[in-house]
């Protein structure tokens, strides 16, 4: 009896998944429902992470284009009060805005005609992050006051161009992290300055 109980449980199973398919191909109208509000459910969640990534995209945009107008309220809009920024040429990172603003203005002031050009290289985001690729330069034609030291560097009038790549994490309406990276040692060579 036990024996002829294992076949039949074994041939229910198999019936079961023979008409998986059958079931499959001729759903219930509650099950296309389901199908459907899970699936609507999964495109809300897309589309709202779509909406944040752009968002986000936008704010490394808005931050950019300001230093290039010196729109420094703009600047500061984007970035949240206790934003952490780690860039080449400050000794330590800034903790605030005032300070990376400090950082920031320096570099504008030394390079009065620096730019960062739109369209970047390379816009991308994913979540909270965004990197942004981008062409950049500027003639050294005022005294670059290294921020956290005391030590001022004269101008020369010599240019530099380079890419530069940032890195940013935003929170809410605002950058809250940055990592900018560039190549000093290359760039002071442009700019006749040796080695950092």
């Amino acid at each position: 009896m036990k024996k002829q109980l294992t076949l039949s449980l074994s041939s229910f199973v198999l019936m079961a998944l023979m008409m998986a398919p059958a079931m499959a191909a001729n759903p219930t109208v509650e099950q296309l429902q389901n199908k459907i509000e899970t699936l609507s459910a999964e495109l809300a969640k897309y589309k709202a992470e779509e909406a944040r990534v752009k968002y986000n995209l936008s704010l490394m945009t808005k931050a950019d284009v300001s230093m290039n107008a010196r729109d420094w309220k703009g600047f500061e809009d984007v970035h949240s009060h206790d934003v952490v920024v780690t860039s080449p040429d400050a000794p330590a990172p800034t903790t605030n805005r005032p300070d990376h603003l400090k950082v920031v203005q320096s570099f504008v002031n030394a390079f009065p005609d620096h730019k960062i050009e739109q369209p970047y290289v390379t816009l991308i985001g994913q979540g909270d992050y965004v990197c942004a690729v981008h062409q950049n330069g500027g003639t050294f034609t005022q005294p670059w006051h290294l921020p956290g030291t005391d030590i001022v560097i004269p101008p020369n009038g010599k240019k530099y161009t380079m890419k530069m790549v940032t890195v940013a994490k935003a929170k809410g309406d605002k950058l809250t992290e940055e990592m900018i990276i560039y190549d000093m040692a290359a760039m002071a060579k442009q700019l006749g300055l040796g080695a950092p």
